[in-house]
């Protein structure tokens, strides 16, 4: 539900009160923050706002002030995320006074996006820290001699995600580096690294999008609600832009021949959300395809076959494998034993069936296929 608007009363004329006296005369010297929070609060009063709830955080009054001189134009913008942030758009749609210059978009059809669906955010941290974690270490593990970067989330109370990490890895192990998010910008210190992890994304509080929503816009609450839309839009344009930054401190942020060099990029983000159609439109032509790390974890023959299957038809690029290649390469050689105790096993089926993969038999030996990773283009479809 869309928050309405609320009339925030002029405290200061109606109680004689100037809120900086109350400051002066306060037993404790206020800090930075609480100053701030009265310089804002004074902006508001006697002005339309907004109120809405950031869960934990409780209920924020949201508005906006123009501080952009309507004399300041013209004036030529060079700005990387122009073309995945709604920002600017919703600015020319609402405001005017913005055009749009003709841009060479460049190409990422060297990146290879893993992106595995599980939440990202802080919360799924605190709840799955072991298995994302594991999962991390995993990725890491498959390719011990080549560098990585971690982008991760901090002040976490379940866990620290660099320490946790490392504690799992050969002390002479691979070389991992780790960026906080908040710090996952304006660097070029890690461009020659391959392998990027987005250990989470970044979420703002609902506030944050409300306030930039109406800001581009041009829309104060005194004008209404925002549309639905508006708010989708922002929503989707700040987490696109988050990912190209972060992911752009590595190898893809280089520019040969018109795209990136070929690297990797692992990212951990609910599929619910929209994560992997995000992924396509921020990065074009960068192949976007299923994570699976806790997987790797299942033990025994099953293991094996499933790992197989998902090394073949992943980085191979097979349309299909044969149940007689599976076979072969979990060293089993009875037919009725392989339909009994692997392909009927439920965890089989229900970890090719997490891959995408299927049985299909054809007029000639039973293959296995995957299915194509389809975009999932609800709700933030864009």
């Amino acid at each position: 539900r869309r928050p309405t608007p609320y009339a925030y009363p002029d405290l200061e004329t109606k109680h004689g009160v100037w809120l900086p006296d109350l400051l002066r005369i306060s037993k404790t010297t206020p800090d930075n923050k609480t100053v701030s929070y009265v310089e804002t609060l004074r902006k508001m009063l006697g002005t339309s706002v907004v109120v809405r709830k950031d869960g934990a955080y409780g209920a924020t009054l949201v508005s906006y002030e123009d501080t952009i001189p309507a004399d300041m134009a013209p004036m030529l913008v060079l700005d990387a995320s122009a073309r995945v942030r709604e920002t600017y758009k919703l600015w020319k749609e609402g405001r005017g006074g913005i055009e749009f210059l003709p841009s060479a978009v460049k190409s990422y059809r060297n990146l290879t996006v893993h992106l595995w669906d599980h939440g990202g955010g802080k919360g799924a941290f605190e709840r799955d820290d072991r298995v994302l974690i594991d999962g991390i270490v995993v990725v890491i593990s498959s390719k011990p001699h080549e560098p990585w970067l971690v982008v991760h989330h901090i002040n976490l109370n379940s866990v620290d995600i660099e320490e946790a990490v490392r504690s799992l890895l050969p002390s002479r192990g691979p070389n991992v580096r780790f960026l906080n998010w908040g710090a996952h910008d304006a660097t070029n210190q890690y461009a020659g690294i391959p392998n990027v992890i987005l250990a989470g994304t970044l979420f703002f509080r609902n506030s944050y999008y409300e306030a930039l929503g109406r800001l581009a816009s041009g829309l104060p609450a005194s004008q209404g609600k925002l549309p639905d839309e508006v708010s989708r839009r922002i929503v989707v344009g700040e987490q696109a832009n988050l990912i190209l930054q972060a992911l752009c401190r590595g190898h893809v942020r280089r520019c040969v021949e018109g795209g990136c060099p070929k690297a990797d990029a692992y990212v951990i983000g609910s599929r619910r959300l929209g994560f992997d159609n995000i992924l396509q439109k921020t990065f074009p032509e960068a192949r976007v395809v299923p994570w699976e790390p806790v997987l790797w974890f299942l033990k025994g023959k099953i293991g094996d076959a499933v790992r197989f299957l998902d090394k073949r038809l992943n980085k191979d690029e097979l349309e299909s494998v044969s149940a007689k290649e599976v076979m072969a390469a979990i060293g089993w050689t009875d037919k009725n034993n392989f339909r009994r105790n692997i392909r009927q096993h439920p965890k089989f089926i229900a970890a090719i069936a997490r891959l995408g993969i299927s049985e299909s038999q054809g007029p000639g030996a039973l293959r296995f296929l995957r299915s194509p990773f389809k975009p999932f283009r609800d709700p933030w479809d864009f």
